[in-house]
């Protein structure tokens, strides 16, 4: 009684085990026919146990091109073998095909094969896994972005590198294998540069990063890259590895460089051809030699106390530099007469500012160098000339030179005068300011020359 419960239960746990079995299981006779299948081989397969059973189980799951080699593999079951034996397309009952593997497990009784398992293991998704790490791998070998891992101890041992560090004429074993750090990778004078911005994230906690310097390649060229790296922490939040993607940006660098180097040529001649032109109006007009430069010098001082940005001082620099270059139309003998203008004379000579603007205005610019000089004679109450602007009319820039102006030519000789003083030209700018001048302007002028020590 005992026996044929153990027996029974025994039953219970094969039947159990079959039907549980993570892949699909057909038991098969020694003529190669499904005696019964699992619930998972019906799942797969897509076919009823009952519309199995009986069949061949070459025929009704490996598809007639695999059918010759599925026969000598169900030989090689018969005698004895086990498996894997081969990896084939496996059909379902809806004529859709899958890769599966087959493996085989004899059934013997009194060391005879009475039946077998055959077990279809589906590869369907190791097979797309396959294919899409065959796929990434192709990717990153045709990628231009390298991918490190290393090391945060001294010299940033590398740990990993994708196989694409060929492009840098560098073997990737070779590097793993410790023959290279990271840090022998970068440009030696770029070295230190690295070292200092790596400490001064690490100090600031930062999680991800970028940077750009130059690495050496392995026929030892120089290249410029861009680094963007994420730092792995241990469990007491201490950097162990950083991690990143690094991409190389020489052609852009490089395109950068060049245009820099342009802009600087530019800005060298355009500021060459602004001492020209002022040199062009001072000689018009040697009473004066020098009195744009410094207006030039106070205006830039006044601009940068009241904290406008450099390019805006450079700018306004520059346009004070050529305030008067309307003078070249005016003639000699009225800008060096000794005595006072007469009504007509004066006119004449106000008439700089415009024809300033229209030398300038050909000068084609990011900024307004035309407007600035043409309005450098306005003041705030709209007293001023050549169009009697008021207030917020006149640029900033005009402001400043129109202030600065007053406070040279006061402070300066001419020739129908001597030097005022500075303390007289302060005292004047004092009065006007608020009216005619702009507040601010003229507080800040003042400043400059009684508390910040100022002089021409």
């Amino acid at each position: 009684m005992m026996m044929e419960k153990e027996e029974s239960l025994e039953k219970i746990y094969f039947k159990s085990l079959f039907n549980n079995a993570p892949d699909s299981v057909a038991l098969v006779d020694t003529d190669g026919y499904i005696c019964d299948v699992n619930s998972y081989f019906e799942t797969v397969f897509k076919v009823k146990r009952e519309n199995i059973i009986g069949q061949s189980v070459i025929g009704s799951t490996i598809p007639v091109y695999f059918h010759e080699r599925a026969i000598r593999t169900f030989d090689l079951i018969l005698e004895g073998e086990r498996g894997p034996f081969n990896d084939v397309l496996c059909v379902k009952h809806d004529q859709t095909t899958f890769p599966c593997r087959v493996s085989a497990i004899p059934i013997f009784s009194d060391s005879e094969i009475i039946n077998a398992y055959i077990i279809f293991h589906d590869l369907t998704e190791e097979y797309e896994r396959d294919r899409q790490l065959l796929y990434a791998s192709a990717v990153v070998k045709e990628s231009p972005v390298v991918l490190f891992r290393w090391k945060t101890t001294e010299g940033w041992p590398i740990v990993y590198v994708s196989e694409n560090v060929s492009r840098w004429g560098y073997i990737p074993d070779y590097i793993l294998a410790g023959e290279k750090s990271y840090l022998d990778l970068i440009y030696e004078l770029d070295r230190q540069k690295v070292i200092n911005q790596v400490k001064a994230h690490e100090e600031a906690e930062d999680e991800e990063y970028e940077m750009e310097y130059r690495v050496v390649t392995g026929d030892g060229q120089i290249i410029w890259v861009d680094e963007r790296t994420s730092v792995f922490r241990d469990d007491y939040g201490k950097p162990v590895y950083y991690q990143g993607t690094v991409a190389d940006v020489t052609a852009r660098k490089n395109a950068e460089i060049a245009l820099s180097n342009n802009l600087e040529n530019v800005r060298r001649a355009w500021n060459q051809t602004i001492e020209v032109m002022a040199l062009t109006s001072e000689m018009k007009d040697p009473f004066s030699v020098g009195h744009q430069k410094r207006v030039a010098s106070l205006s830039r001082a006044i601009g940068e106390e009241l904290g406008l940005e450099k390019e805006i001082v450079d700018n306004l620099e520059k346009a004070a530099l050529v305030h008067d270059i309307g003078k070249v139309e005016i003639p000699s003998e009225l800008l060096n007469k000794p005595g006072p203008l007469t009504d007509v004379e004066f006119k004449l000579v106000q008439t700089h500012s415009e024809v300033g603007f229209i030398i300038l205005s050909r000068i084609e610019l990011p900024w307004p160098l035309a407007e600035i000089v043409y309005q450098h004679h306005e003041r705030m109450d709209g007293s001023g000339y050549p169009r009697g602007l008021k207030g917020d009319k006149i640029l900033l820039a005009s402001r400043i030179i129109g202030v600065a102006d007053i406070v040279e030519a006061m402070a300066s000789h001419r020739p129908y005068r001597p030097s005022l003083g500075i303390d007289v030209a302060l005292e004047e700018i004092e009065k006007l300011k608020g009216t005619a001048l702009d507040l601010d302007v003229v507080n800040v002028c003042i400043k400059l020359f009684k508390e910040k020590g100022f002089s021409f």
